[in-house]
């Protein structure tokens, strides 16, 4: 079998249940394993969609920035009667993706204290905003030429919303010690359910059912990430700030929750991975440098949300493979020599200094540094790859083929 035919099987529906199944099915058994978890079951809570910073969580988490890169893309190539709705989209899959890594309902309570909201009215701050932007995207979705992109995030948002009522239930039932693992495994199954139709949402068919389907085509294409630049950049600056005094704020009444500081670090690393990953697909000179690049970034951006050393001790906030990230990152950014510019020279050297100067404070200065120097990964990657010619120019070409098909296609299914 060639190549391009086992690229057909890897259908990327498939690979997602599978590993939203594989999750599933660890949260129900890590509940009923006894409770002096030690030696190999100890380990098992990484799979767990029960916790918080662990691979499960990781896992939800990076759906949902694909969910709000995906739909990037097709706000910044779709018609003017849909690029509002997708951009609607992008920021609420972006706003659930921080609220899964950053826990940050669970902290309304304490945020909303001095209005005197406690318990379920202290979601209404955040639920108020979320919804009018959603009553927003289906309105415009209505209108599109196939009603089919509504129905389904209509379906993905009820999904996820039920899980509001579940966690209610949670509180209010006395559930049998035999159904509370089931009861785990229901709840967060629903939010995968949620997610994967919003995926539906924004995967579509590129030039033919071949990549339709492949795992490969699943990322947005190179083009979009360097639009994605100077989003992400007013994105960290506005927001490394209050997502850094919202974690320190709230670590004594918050343990054992998402860290609201990580996520920008999750974004931009994440981000670079893809791009490095995509730019690798058409680059011939440097393919396997930004294969490796991509490959660092994610390691990284793991380090993020897990914290490999709390696998080990469940104590550590925050492990010390942070305070090497960004000289590593540099490092395996130099390689490419497209990054050998005067203003990336410059951006990795202050970044540096910074991140010197911030080992000789006090820990929580981690928390307002690596968005900073996250950014800069992606920055600095995303201008590479805008100078490159080859991903300039097979980007182009490709987007041409699929606005194309697309519109072949649409001819086709509507008549």
């Amino acid at each position: 079998m060639s190549v391009r035919n086992r690229q057909v099987l890897m259908n990327w529906k498939s690979v997602v249940w599978c590993l939203n199944g594989f999750f599933i099915l660890m949260t129900v058994i890590y509940y009923h394993l006894p409770n002096n978890r030690q030696g190999i079951p100890k380990f098992l809570a990484i799979f767990s969609l029960q916790f918080e910073k662990n691979l499960a969580t990781y896992w939800e988490g990076w759906c949902l920035l694909l969910v709000a890169g995906l739909a990037f893309e097709r706000f910044s190539k779709g018609d003017r009667s849909e690029r509002q709705a997708w951009l609607g989209l992008s920021i609420l899959a972006a706003g659930l993706s921080l609220d899964e890594l950053g826990s940050i309902h669970e902290r309304a309570k304490y945020v909303f204290s001095a209005w005197n909201l406690t318990g379920m009215s202290a979601l209404v701050p955040i639920a108020v905003p979320v919804l009018i932007i959603l009553a927003f995207v289906l309105y415009r979705m209505r209108h599109f030429p196939s009603v089919r992109c509504f129905w389904l995030t209509l379906a993905g948002s009820i999904t996820l919303g039920s899980v509001v009522v579940q966690e209610y239930l949670e509180r209010r039932v006395a559930w049998a010690w035999w159904a509370r693992g089931l009861r785990f495994g229901i709840e967060e199954g629903t939010e995968l359910v949620g997610i994967f139709l919003l995926l539906c949402v924004v995967v579509r068919p590129k030039t033919s059912a071949e990549k339709a389907i492949s795992l490969a085509n699943i990322l947005p294409r190179t083009e979009t990430f360097i639009r994605l630049r100077q989003n992400v950049a007013y994105l960290t600056l506005l927001g490394f700030g209050p997502l850094g005094i919202l974690t320190v704020a709230t670590v004594p009444v918050a343990e054992n929750r998402g860290t609201p500081a990580t996520w920008l670090p999750f974004v931009c690393l994440n981000l670079a991975c893809m791009a490095a990953w995509t730019g690798a697909q058409h680059e011939r000179t440097y393919k396997h440098r930004l294969l490796i690049v991509s490959a660092v970034a994610l390691f990284f951006a793991l380090d993020q949300i897990i914290v490999f050393e709390r696998i080990l001790d469940i104590s550590i906030v925050r492990g010390r493979l942070a305070n090497i990230m960004f000289p590593v990152m540099a490092g395996a950014l130099l390689w490419i020599p497209d990054v050998w510019k005067r203003i990336n020279l410059a951006i990795m050297s202050v970044l540096l200094i910074l991140g010197m100067s911030h080992s000789l404070a006090s820990e929580a200065a981690l928390t307002f540094v690596i968005p900073l120097q996250a950014l800069g990964v992606f920055w600095i990657l995303t201008s590479a790859l805008a100078e490159s010619r080859d991903v300039i120019r097979l980007g182009q070409a490709e987007a041409f083929e699929t606005e194309e098909g697309e519109v072949q296609q649409f001819r086709v299914t509507h008549g």
